[in-house]
């Protein structure tokens, strides 16, 4: 006989009132193969997945339930004609209410058809935190900065010689790229990746050699007039250790 099986999906958040889920993508499944990506969930909330069989006799016994936990939405940056602002939207159709915060100052925006969209002041450092009583408190509130760089990163290369460094320049910005400032001993060496835009994200990579050392990486947004910004765009400078540095 055919047999097929649905997902079931329950929000356990609440342990002690957990909630079924409507999954109405993942119900009389024949495929043996099969994936879903559920957009209905909401962020930070913790949730069992089952699978439970069909024939044309009934149901069969629900498999043993898998636990996982919903992350904070992602957050996308792009560039505003005035270069003094960026808009920010964190792409999750299910969040609720978000509070930015910059220092003291805080903001706010109410969920939308798109997520919820911020217009926020440039070359700014900011933390989000979701406003769901609910929400898994570990992953309540994430940090993220309106710098022209996104997600800067340094890291040793495969052979062990080189610093490579690591970022995505967003559309449609005034930056040329990105600027490295690399820091042994209190001494500071620069060098530059740059890269204009042209409407679209577009991804930063470089490598420099240096000697055998431990270095302190700094990553800033090179500015339309040829100079680095004077804040780094990495909220928490990168740490790297060359281990097979090239003599100098």
């Amino acid at each position: 006989p055919d047999i097929w099986y649905s997902v079931l999906i329950y929000n356990v958040t609440d342990e002690n009132n957990p909630t079924a889920i409507l999954c109405t993508d993942c119900i009389n499944i024949t495929e043996t193969h099969y994936t879903f990506t559920p957009d209905y969930l909401s962020p930070c909330h913790v949730y069992n997945f089952s699978v439970i069989p069909l024939n044309g006799a009934g149901q069969g016994e629900r498999s043993p339930n898998i636990t996982d936990e919903t992350k904070f939405p992602e957050v996308e940056v792009e560039a505003l004609d005035d270069d003094r602002y960026r808009e920010v939207e964190f792409r999750d159709e299910q969040v609720n209410t978000v509070s930015v915060y910059k220092d003291t100052v805080r903001f706010y925006a109410n969920n939308g058809t798109n997520g919820t969209v911020f217009t926020l002041p440039a070359d700014g450092d900011y933390s989000a935190t979701i406003e769901d009583p609910m929400a898994c408190e570990a992953e309540k509130t994430k940090n993220f900065t309106t710098y022209d760089v996104q997600e800067p990163h340094a890291e040793p290369s495969n052979d062990g010689k080189k610093i490579v460094v690591m970022g995505e320049l967003i559309g449609n910005s005034p930056a040329k790229g990105c600027f490295v400032a690399i820091q042994c001993n209190f001494t500071t060496e620069i060098t530059f990746i740059a890269l204009k835009s042209n409407g679209e994200n577009l991804r930063l990579s470089g490598d420099i050699s240096m000697p055998a050392s431990n270095y302190t990486v700094y990553v800033h947004d090179l500015e339309k007039d040829g100079l680095p910004n004077k804040h780094p765009a990495n909220l928490v400078p990168s740490s790297v250790e060359i281990m097979h540095g090239e003599e100098k």
